[in-house]
């Protein structure tokens, strides 16, 4: 069965997560994790979104943001790029 449609609106915030492979830790050390807000941070420049709130857990992340246009390209960018930092 499909996943539903994503509403999205003008001013939303949005929850974002992602977890590692078969919940395997994605951070590796406090090195892994200040790339990670690096890139977080370029990418937000790039894309005009705000993040508003993170957690950074051992084996995922929590984003809270918010992006002016198509949230869900925007997501899917975010995880890419952020996984490959």
């Amino acid at each position: 069965m499909p996943r539903a449609v994503r509403i999205q609106y003008a001013g939303a915030y949005y929850h974002v997560v992602c977890r590692g492979d078969r919940r395997e830790a994605i951070f590796a050390d406090d090195e892994d994790r200040k790339r990670f807000l690096e890139t977080l941070g370029e990418m937000c420049g790039r894309t005009g979104a705000r993040v508003h709130s993170y957690v950074l857990m051992g084996n995922h992340y929590h984003l809270l943001s918010a992006k002016p246009g198509n949230f869900c390209t925007y997501a899917r960018t975010c995880i890419l790029d952020l996984t490959r930092a």
